[in-house]
């Protein structure tokens, strides 16, 4: 048998993906399977290792993790499937990888392992217990859909835990097939228990007490694993009675891991320690373990700690829930430190002995490594040979060759997978041509040009006072009472303010190739009604506005402005998504929660809505967004670069009128800001902020007045220059005489003018 694992998320530098990566090839190895992992990196090549071949295919990077590949073009994977000629393909990831899998059109069984629930690791570590993991769950039904969708296009659903297998059944996933991952459990055993170590982790955690109890903490330093939580729940416990907490591992949150541990006492953050016979003489020296995690599909740690006669405390869900047992565990509710801290008294309160006879025999019901790759590889016969029978129901002359116990050889039939049908368009192309002929009519009738004349100047009129109204209503003497005095205040809020229409400049030139510096008032003009009067108003003024001054074909215009905004949003999001996890990971987000009312859900909701348009542009991109690839990327970057600039220039603004408070007090300022600007059509969005964000003066440690200072100037500045803005590029708004938009347009008026609407088929370059 040949098997082919797209592993999107295996790398050397990385962790459980890459240990049982390298388990999987020794035991398919030992059987006669022609093993390959297939997997994103920094350049094409292939590489033997233990008994089968690792290749590589070049890829971009992760942007949070630069130890991660993502994969980008499906070709270069099915060109080396097509070479292999896999008989089983495993996909082991929720994203990119596993549709590369599943759209081969070869005849091999398909097979997806699911490593990782995102849903959990991410909302319900940041959000739960605030926000019910039930309720993120629901909020979250489109990612439960989109996995049915990828699930549908293999023969079987693996996982490692039966938490996670019913997780997933009761998200509509069918039958998925569970095969707990395996433990070394030579490595581990109660007899390497060693009092003198013992003593050496509670000495390591100030703690003198030879009789004190030790509590263990093995874990990855990460939000999902909680280690914050674990830390206020050991305090509780500690201030009843002598103990401490030996914490190992590393990770991205390890600034946060140890300043938390710095303020807290009997606390040892070790670090990450690579002996793994020193990891398993610290499990059998601790009197228990404490976990965090509730997000794995299988508890490792905990398997390890139960071969060790390690009992434990531990979450109500995830992988760890699945080895729990009322003879070697406690178990309290998932993020809750008071849940913990009851958990580890009741724990503490038993007889350890029994406790740790008790976990040794749990560890027997335990797989070892190749009993999970016995099992693995025997369901991956059943599939195939599945596959192989409707093969040969569909073709007679399919046939199927037995070469003994995991040595099967799948025939070459000409069977493809079937291909989804396209949708259809909801407008026929009949129906759209009459409406543009109606449309043209109606526009050609002298009280149709006389009408919209009107229209324009009373909308001119309407938003004008508007604005003058909203300007009143902030209040010049307050504005001018409050005024920072740091002239670098003025000179950042100019740059923000402009920071916006400049860089979409060259974005939409980079569309519609055409010079657009001359135009930048026509930019300025769409912020204002974007931002002053409501969402999303620029555009309409923006697409009216390229259709009289410039000379290009609707299409070209409208496939242009829906791109550009498309990709802005996903940048927008992604870096609010971005800016939330990173306040979230350095500690600096709980304070705004706990000072804002309703900030929790406020954030959990901006939180979700641009994870979700983050997610769907990602997968989805192609589909939606007319520029090729190249294109999409430049454009991205354009606005990613805007956004990080707008931020740090905002928090600098901040930072230089009030210069005693932390930066990153200031930061989860823009944080507060790039959230209310999530909720769509909302107006005046800067007046919003202000109401919201007094609440967060505690967290700058300046008074409250001062900060109200600073807003009102904020604010007040933000209107004059919307009025000032806006009466200033009122001749954008004017119409265009007919035979002018060559001169208003662009060198080259004439080929530009008859610029069509772009075909799927046709690149940027001829649109």
């Amino acid at each position: 048998m040949k098997l082919v694992d797209i592993s999107e998320f295996f790398s050397d530098l990385g962790g459980g993906v890459r240990t049982h990566a390298h388990q999987k090839l020794e035991a398919c190895a030992s059987v006669g399977v022609e093993a390959t992992i297939i997997a994103p990196g920094d350049e094409d090549r292939r590489e033997r290792r233990l008994g089968g071949e690792i290749i590589w295919v070049k890829s971009p990077t992760l942007a949070f993790d630069h130890r991660y590949y993502l994969f980008d073009r499906a070709k270069p994977v099915h060109d080396l499937l097509d070479v292999i000629r896999p008989d089983v393909i495993e996909g082991s990831s929720t994203w990119r990888g596993s549709w590369i899998a599943r759209s081969w059109t070869g005849p091999a069984a398909r097979a997806l392992f699911l490593h990782q629930d995102p849903v959990a690791v991410y909302p319900h570590s940041l959000l739960a217990p605030g926000i019910t993991e039930e309720r993120l769950d629901q909020s979250f039904f489109w990612f439960w859909g989109y996995l049915r969708r990828l699930a549908k296009g293999f023969d079987s659903v693996v996982v490692g835990g039966r938490y996670f297998a019913d997780r997933l059944a009761r998200h509509g996933i069918e039958r998925p097939e569970v095969i707990p991952l395996g433990i070394e459990k030579q490595m581990f055993s109660p007899a390497l228990r060693n009092e003198a170590r013992r003593r050496e982790m509670l000495a390591a955690c100030g703690v003198d007490d030879p009789d004190a109890a030790l509590f263990l903490a093995v874990s990855r330093h990460h939000p999902e694993k909680r280690l914050g939580m674990v830390m206020d729940a050991f305090e509780r416990v500690r201030s009843g009675r002598p103990a401490g907490l030996y914490i190992v591992g590393d990770g991205p949150a390890w600034r946060s891991v140890h300043r938390k541990a710095r303020g807290l006492p009997n606390i040892k953050i070790a670090g990450q320690v690579a002996d793994r016979g020193a990891i398993a003489e610290m499990f059998s020296s601790a009197d228990y373990l404490v976990h965090g995690g509730a997000a794995e599909t299988f508890g490792i740690v905990i398997g390890e700690a139960l071969c060790s006669g390690l009992p434990f405390v531990g979450p109500d869900r995830g992988g760890a829930s699945d080895l729990a047992g009322p003879g070697h565990s406690e178990i309290y509710r998932a993020g809750d430190a008071d849940g913990c801290a009851e958990a580890m008294r009741r724990i503490l309160a038993r007889d350890r002995v029994e406790l740790s006879k008790a976990a040794a025999a749990a560890s027997h019901d335990l797989n070892t490594p190749r009993a999970h790759f016995d099992r693995l590889l025997s369901h991956y016969e059943r599939l195939l040979q599945t596959r192989l029978e409707t093969a040969a129901g569909h073709d007679e002359r399919a046939a199927t060759t037995r070469t003994g116990r995991h040595g099967m050889t799948a025939p070459q039939p000409d069977a493809t997978l079937p291909e989804e049908p396209a949708g259809a368009g909801w407008i026929s192309p009949a129906m759209r041509a009459t409406f543009v002929a109606r449309w043209q009519e109606l526009k050609g009738r002298p009280e149709t040009a006389i009408a919209f004349k009107w229209l324009r100047r009373a909308t001119l009129a309407v938003v004008v006072g508007y604005l003058i109204f909203r300007l009143t209503h902030v209040g010049w003497r307050e504005v001018y009472e409050n005024l920072p005095e740091s002239p670098l205040f003025y000179a950042l809020f100019v740059a923000r303010y402009f920071a916006l229409p400049l860089s979409e400049i060259p974005a939409y030139k980079r569309v519609w190739k055409v010079p657009l510096w001359r135009h930048v008032t026509a930019f300025v003009r769409k912020r204002v009604y974007n931002f002053a009067v409501v969402g999303y108003s620029g555009e309409a003024f923006f697409t009216i506005w390229a259709r009289r001054r410039l000379a290009l074909s609707d299409g070209v215009i409208l496939a242009g402005i829906k791109d550009n905004n498309i990709l802005s949003a996903f940048a927008s999001n992604f870096s609010t998504v971005a800016l939330i996890i990173i306040l979230a990971l350095g500690d600096n987000l709980q304070p705004g929660l706990d000072a804002l009312p309703g900030a929790a859900v406020l954030f959990a909701l901006a939180f979700l809505s641009s994870f979700a348009l983050v997610a769907g542009v990602m997968l989805f991109g192609r589909k939606v967004l007319h520029v090729d690839f190249r294109t999409a990327a430049d454009l991205s970057i354009i606005h990613g670069v805007r956004m990080l600039a707008v931020m740090a220039i905002h928090a600098s603004m901040y930072a230089a009128a009030i210069p005693s408070a932390p930066l990153s007090a200031w930061f989860l300022f823009v944080a507060l800001q790039l959230v209310i600007s999530r909720i769509p059509f909302l107006p005046n969005q800067d007046l919003v902020f202000l109401g919201a964000a007094l609440s967060l003066a505690p967290v700058t440690g300046a008074p409250e007045a001062v900060i109200a200072g600073m807003l009102v100037a904020e604010a007040g500045l933000s209107q004059a220059f919307n009025v000032a803005m806006f009466v200033a590029t009122a001749h954008d708004a004017r119409e265009t005489p007919k035979g002018k938009a060559a001169q208003h347009g662009l060198g080259g008026g004439a080929g530009l003018a008859r610029a069509r609407a772009p075909r799927p088929s046709d690149g940027p370059e001829e649109a």
